[in-house]
């Protein structure tokens, strides 16, 4: 590592640039030993989480650091609608609340919501008390369902919002060959004249690894061919990807009618 670390050092510097050793650091993941690593004499921090692109990198994965920031964040900029009360300002919240509150909680879903099941039950709460805010002042707050709070917003609940971001990422890998690094970590199922699972042979359809342990299931390859194939026959067969994303929509909001008429407290891999 200190080799290759001198060689992205020397490789700046003909390019004319400096690695900054005060604020390079080192993460290591799920070992608590790490080398002292340096950049020209200068010592490298190891650290135990670092910021990258906006997004808390634990040393175990967990992503409760992030989630927990992301709490803290949205918390902070509530104050916007507390101070735009009234039943004439319901516009000017909703665009607050696009504006300052809800891109909090879609930056880097595909990650966070792999944080513990307290943290996630947090976040959800949270959404749902911004969308109250928003809603307030109308004079159907008393009688307001949640499902009718959420089409209001035109927002799902973050589990299905990290299930719809998931799959428009898988359809980009799997149909557009848009990313072939995430490609390799998938593996398809050949076509047969018997099929038992009675899936059209035009239609995609993923091999599930087998894991032992909660971690594994966090795997991409894992979860994401389990959410590939948990998608209608249909839905898989969008020949754009706004077509995909469309026809995923309205599956997933039908769904969520039915999930919250039955008082379905679904898990995050459990999909619907």
């Amino acid at each position: 590592m200190q080799s290759r670390l001198t060689r992205i050092d020397e490789y700046l510097q003909s390019l004319n640039m400096e690695l900054n050793a005060s604020k390079t650091q080192a993460l290591a993941f799920f070992t608590e030993s790490f080398p002292d690593l340096t950049v020209r004499g200068q010592a490298v921090q190891n650290c135990k989480s670092f910021k990258y692109l906006g997004v808390h990198i634990d040393c175990s994965l967990s992503w409760d650091i992030h989630a927990q920031h992301v709490i803290n964040k949205v918390h902070k900029n509530l104050f916007v609608l507390h101070r735009c009360s009234g039943a004439a300002n319901i516009d000017r919240r909703r665009l607050l609340f696009r504006a300052y509150i809800y891109p909090h909680f879609l930056y880097g879903i595909e990650l966070f919501m792999h944080c513990t099941v307290a943290l996630r039950a947090k976040l959800e709460a949270l959404l749902r008390r911004c969308c109250r805010l928003v809603m307030r002042d109308t004079g159907l707050f008393h009688r307001i369902t949640r499902v009718s709070l959420f089409s209001a917003l035109n927002v799902l609940p973050l589990r299905l919002t990290f299930q719809y971001s998931s799959a428009v990422i898988l359809y980009n890998v799997l149909v557009l060959n848009r990313v072939p690094s995430l490609r390799t970590l998938f593996e398809v199922v050949q076509a047969t004249h018997y099929n038992s699972r009675r899936t059209p042979p035009d239609v995609i359809e993923l091999r599930l690894p087998s894991v032992n342990t909660e971690r594994a299931r966090h795997n991409f390859a894992y979860w994401g061919a389990l959410l590939w194939n948990s998608l209608p026959v249909e839905v898989r067969r969008g020949a754009t990807l706004s077509v995909f994303t469309r026809l995923y929509l309205l599956y997933l909001q039908t769904k969520l009618e039915q999930a919250i008429q039955a008082n379905d407290h679904y898990s995050l891999l459990e999909f619907l």
